[in-house]
């Protein structure tokens, strides 16, 4: 008997998704009050400087706030990602046989939850349990220049992903993840490029067949030029990361009773094709370029203040 969860999740035919992900970004890094912390103590000082200090600051010089704040919002999201970093550090890697309640992390093979609820990805018809694409178009824009040549842009006509349940099996065991609202973190698997005038893959052609709204690249307004089709996808039996909560399932069906998912209280749900020690280079890298850019913009801007209020 299949359980009542064993159904897709998301699917969309524009950017929606994009958004989405990026909204439950912000929404995330608005929930840490270190960010409020960081947020309203640089803004005090800058504010201090600027309206009460000693010498007010003119019209002009006050374009350097928006310098200030995008240093303050990067150095806020590395120390975000640093507190995810220690996060999955110090929580240890269960077996999933020996799986406890709670916050966890598991690593293994994705393994569908039957043999039919597997997902087709759109581009390379291959079977699997989650799958994302973008179509991108390369268009003309209209801008004055001296050559009065227009420039050309890349611009997203079409994304999409989609989700299943599926579960994670290692050497022990086997245990259901819900993957709702999960941060997913997965390497392209494949890209395709093709340019006005040549003819694409057959599997993209029938893609772009199956989506009436997606016209060929011949018969497109406003002289595109390429077109590029992105797609990642996870199978089965491909390894897999898993950072979440495990809970307590009631369910009539031979899936177990643990599910891995997120609830209001589940700090960091994190779905990922590496493995924990490349996660966490990945965090580190992203840490040090957030940080020092940060810094060094709200150095340099503050310090131009200074010089230009003569207190430098």
């Amino acid at each position: 008997m299949r359980s009542n969860i064993l159904f897709s999740i998301g699917s969309s035919h524009n950017a929606t998704d994009k958004t989405q992900d990026i909204t439950r970004h912000i929404k995330r890094l608005l929930n840490d009050w270190r960010t409020w912390l960081i947020i309203i103590l640089g803004w005090g000082f800058f504010f201090y400087t600027v309206y009460i200090g000693p010498k007010s600051a003119g019209d002009s010089l006050r374009m350097l706030f928006l310098i200030y704040t995008g240093g303050l919002l990067a150095i806020t999201w590395g120390f975000h990602r640093y507190h995810e970093k220690n996060l999955i550090e110090t929580t240890p890697t269960s077996k999933i046989r020996s799986l406890a309640l709670g916050e966890c992390e598991v690593e293994g093979k994705v393994k569908p939850t039957a043999k039919n609820n597997v997902l087709i990805a759109p581009l390379t018809q291959r079977r699997c349990v989650y799958y994302s694409y973008d179509v991108m178009e390369e268009r003309r824009r209209r801008v004055s220049t001296k050559s009065g040549i227009g420039r050309y842009n890349w611009r997203v006509i079409d994304s999409g992903k989609r989700w299943v349940p599926f579960l994670v099996e290692d050497d022990t065991g086997a245990v259901l993840v819900y993957p709702y609202e999960a941060i997913e973190e997965f390497d392209r698997d494949v890209s395709f490029s093709v340019s006005r005038g040549e003819l694409p893959p057959p599997k993209i052609n029938d893609f772009i067949n199956r989506r009436r709204y997606l016209k060929p690249l011949h018969r497109t307004p406003g002289g595109a030029r390429r077109r590029i089709y992105k797609e990642t996808f996870i199978a089965p039996g491909d390894d897999v990361y898993v950072f979440g909560k495990a809970m307590e399932r009631k369910a009539n069906d031979n899936l177990g009773n643990v599910v891995i998912g997120k609830d209001d209280t589940t700090p960091l749900f994190r779905i990922s094709d590496n493995s924990e020690k490349g996660l966490i280079e990945d965090y580190k890298k992203e840490m040090s370029k957030t940080l020092i850019g940060g810094a060094v913009a709200v150095l340099v801007s503050y310090g131009i203040l200074l010089y230009a209020l003569g207190l430098l």
